[in-house]
């Protein structure tokens, strides 16, 4: 509690000094800076106020999120893309055991059972996933049905390809939306992503929809958002959580699809670093190409 009171002291004490400088002082917020970096006094609890963890996590964010609303493709994305340490984890040969050795307990698995009942579809022939990572998922159901083709797609597939073989299965290095857009790739009957999408921006994300508008018949999305965002009244169609995080309100995005299932169900685990993540699912049909 100690800690708590001497943040809201730094914090409290320093918008009151910085407010005095702005609204008294000319040049008051370059003067409150050179204040900050003096010793002894008042002056270090300034210093502390501009190292704040809670301001700096604010400040970084809306700065993440005003630098990639409006581009057509994330700077996350771009850092996966360029093989990223950060994101490479999830290419990992035992990547998601930390949470469960089994798939189905594991985040990414949130969706197995859509996919599953729909893969006892004897229409649905041709699958693919966005994002395969070690290839993990996609392997799970390919193992089950050998009579229909799966292709798993990522920045970097060395570890899938390495860790599944199979003859119904292949994996393609190549940003998705690259590969979606080929003339010949056509007839997609179901495309599903386990936390992909949510690094998306509205603008990337958009031009996913319209591909899948065009090429495919059902589409199954499951990713995590926190702060229970989802139980708000949605304004905006996209909101960023924090990172390379979004949050999208896909009942605005399908518009033009079926939704079959938009749901948000708990999620925990001993070595999941948030107590308050859901895992948004989310099952659509295109009724342009399903009749």
């Amino acid at each position: 509690m100690g800690k708590k009171i001497k943040e809201f002291f730094t914090i409290f004490f320093g918008f009151l000094v910085l407010l005095f400088y702005v609204v008294f002082k000319k040049q008051g917020t370059g003067k409150f800076y050179i204040k900050a970096q003096e010793e002894g006094g008042w002056s270090e609890i300034l210093n502390r106020f501009i190292k704040s963890k809670t301001l700096n996590f604010l400040f970084s964010n809306f700065k993440y999120y005003e630098r990639n609303i409006t581009k057509e493709i994330s700077d996350e994305s771009k850092s996966y893309r360029e093989n990223s340490q950060i994101l490479q984890k999830y290419t990992t040969q035992d990547y998601g055991q930390s949470e469960s050795k089994k798939l189905e307990e594991q985040q990414r698995g949130f969706g197995i059972y859509l996919i599953k009942d729909l893969l006892k579809n004897d229409k649905i022939k041709n699958v693919i996933e966005i994002g395969t990572g070690n290839g993990d998922l996609i392997s799970f159901f390919a193992k089950d049905y050998s009579n229909k083709y799966f292709t798993g797609i990522d920045f970097n597939v060395e570890t899938a390809t390495e860790k599944h073989q199979l003859d119904n299965l292949n994996f393609i290095s190549d940003y998705a939306l690259n590969y979606l857009n080929k003339s010949d790739v056509k007839n997609i009957d179901l495309i599903f992503a386990s936390s992909v999408f949510n690094f998306f921006t509205p603008k990337e994300l958009i031009k996913y929809i319209k591909i899948f508008s065009k090429k495919c018949k059902f589409i199954i999305i499951t990713e995590p958002t926190w702060y229970r965002v989802h139980e708000k009244k949605l304004i905006n169609h996209t909101y960023h959580l924090e990172g390379g995080v979004f949050f999208h309100n896909y009942n605005h995005y399908f518009k033009d699809f079926d939704i079959i299932q938009n749901k948000f169900l708990k999620y925990k685990h001993k070595s999941s670093p948030r107590p308050d993540i859901y895992i948004n699912i989310i099952f659509v049909k295109n009724n342009n190409l399903v009749k």
